[in-house]
């Protein structure tokens, strides 16, 4: 089984298929670029008018410790052992505006707009983890401000980001012209896993890209 980090593909594989069963489409593994910036978006879904970013979170924990301000998040595991990860929410934020820039320089924006007069709607923010997270004390405020769901939760994405009966043709026509475009980049091959997980290193290492402790979006 193929591990990047904390991430662990068979869980990504398991929220696809609820997500796929929830009635949305879903790629794996969408690669886009936009200013040298090349991200990794775990799922990408479209369904009910939405257009889903999904970060899956596959650490086995019990209690989460957040904050929208902050850009490392740590977790208590089943064993009691506190670890730390770059926040999730910043995390899928980028996934985000680098996805909206690709889509922008492919002309999928502009095809959007020739087509339906506006532009692209906003891409749904959503953190995915175990249903071992217990959200005792988490507002719900706070859980939809920073994306979080346990996989048994996904269900009320649809509910939480509804689109009305008269917007939902269109929207679902963008869906498919956003759909189209990104497809073109979805690849779960282990060689351009690895080809990506260079790039991250590097990117670390030589403080590049979203490492560079800059504003680079």
């Amino acid at each position: 089984m193929f591990e990047y980090g904390l991430y662990e593909e068979n869980f990504e594989l398991e929220v696809k298929r609820i997500m796929e069963n929830l009635g949305y489409r879903v790629l794996h593994y969408v690669y886009v670029g936009y200013k040298g910036i090349i991200s990794q978006i775990d799922l990408l879904a479209f369904g009910f008018g939405n257009v889903i970013c999904v970060e899956c979170k596959g650490m086995d924990l019990v209690k989460l410790n957040f904050s929208s301000r902050k850009k490392v998040w740590s977790y208590i595991d089943v064993d009691g052992r506190e670890h730390t990860f770059p926040s999730a929410r910043v995390q899928n934020i980028n996934h985000i505006k680098v996805l909206k820039g690709y889509l922008l320089e492919s002309g999928c924006e502009r095809e959007v707009f020739r087509k339906y007069r506006i532009g692209i709607p906003r891409i749904v923010n959503v953190n995915a983890f175990k249903d071992s997270l217990d959200l005792t004390g988490i507002s719900d405020y706070s859980r939809a401000d920073n994306g979080i769901f346990r996989v048994s939760d996904l269900w009320m994405i649809k509910d939480m980001n509804p689109v009305s009966r008269v917007m939902m043709p269109i929207r679902e026509g963008i869906n498919d012209i956003i759909y189209r475009y990104a497809e073109k980049n979805a690849d779960i091959s282990d060689a351009t896993k690895k080809k990506h997980r260079l790039y991250i290193e590097d990117c670390k290492r030589n403080h590049k890209g979203l490492f560079s402790g800059q504003n680079v979006l």
